[in-house]
């Protein structure tokens, strides 16, 4: 059992690695990384003025999609509220709406499916909109953490996670973490 449950945590964790899925029918495309973490940076810039780095430490990179191959949008995450922006190369928030998901079968896919989305709409938003959207619900996760009052927005997510897990072991729960430098050999 434990050799079985061992391959298939392999096999998703390899599953990742692989190429993304190309959408043919509205020619977009996974784009795999974004170094520079600049286009979010241009958005907390607009928002937080010098301190812009210091919420960054709150998001993580997604993915980005290359649209009718020529506008290249940066999705991110904020890993305490869980909510996403959709930004451009400047840091500009937009907001997409995908119509119907279709899954057919291809032998040369990535796992012998292809997916294609339609994409009802891609409206570039206000500022503020993004950022109630983002942070609209910050205060109900962090009401229990005294540590992050008067400075909230600028909670890195590893200190959140921390916060959380020495809360929930005080309660008596058995709390394990899973990150790229856990040992999955079971």
């Amino acid at each position: 059992m434990k050799k079985l449950i061992k391959k298939l945590l392999r096999e998703e964790f390899e599953a990742y690695k692989e190429p993304p899925i190309k959408d043919k029918k509205n020619d977009m495309t996974f784009v795999e990384v974004n170094d520079e973490w600049s286009p979010l940076y241009k958005f907390l810039e607009n928002i937080f003025g010098d301190k812009y780095k210091d919420a960054a430490n709150s998001f993580m990179f997604m993915n980005g999609l290359k649209i009718f191959n020529k506008k290249i949008l940066y999705y991110y995450k904020h890993g305490i509220t869980r909510k996403g922006v959709m930004l451009d190369d400047n840091g500009i928030p937009f907001d997409i709406e995908y119509g119907e998901r279709y899954r057919y079968k291809n032998p040369e896919a990535r796992g012998g499916y292809e997916t294609e989305r339609e994409i009802k709409s891609l409206d570039e938003i206000p500022y503020e909109l993004a950022f109630k959207k983002i942070y609209g619900e910050l205060g109900k996760h962090l009401a229990k953490f005294d540590k992050f009052k008067g400075d909230e927005y600028f909670a890195s997510y590893s200190e959140f996670k921390n916060n959380r897990d020495e809360i929930l072991k005080k309660l008596g729960y058995n709390v394990k973490t899973i990150n790229n430098k856990t040992n999955l050999d079971l």
